[in-house]
């Protein structure tokens, strides 16, 4: 059986683990009134805040921008992104992002990765 979640670390890089905060996720949880996957909140709070390939959006409780939670109440209450966005994702502004923050990995196949 396939280790799905080796192999995106493996593709992505070593995990930053930047923003792992276990009572944000607690809190997002009871929220919820649900646990979300492990391997999700594994990948979350080894890459998150990210977008990889400019397709697939990885939010995390613990930030303040690019806020998973608030992306969560957002699409509850709009059934959608951000309102007045048009995309249907709830990104932040640019804006918001320093560029210290920010990282773009791509790999062999082309496929490209920023944060």
């Amino acid at each position: 059986m396939t280790d799905y979640l080796r192999a995106v670390i493996d593709m992505i890089g070593p995990p930053e683990n930047r923003y792992a905060d276990p009572a944000a996720w607690a809190r997002l949880e009871a929220e919820l009134d649900m646990a979300l996957p492990t391997d999700y909140k594994t990948l979350v709070d080894a890459y998150a805040p990210i977008q990889i390939n400019g397709h697939l959006s990885l939010s995390h409780p613990a930030t303040e921008w690019w806020n998973l939670g608030e992306e969560i109440r957002i699409r509850r209450v709009t059934g959608h992104g951000r309102p007045g966005s048009g995309t249907g994702r709830t990104t932040s502004s640019p804006t918001r992002v320093s560029s210290a923050d920010c990282r773009t990995w791509s790999s062999a196949s082309g496929a490209v990765w920023s944060r």
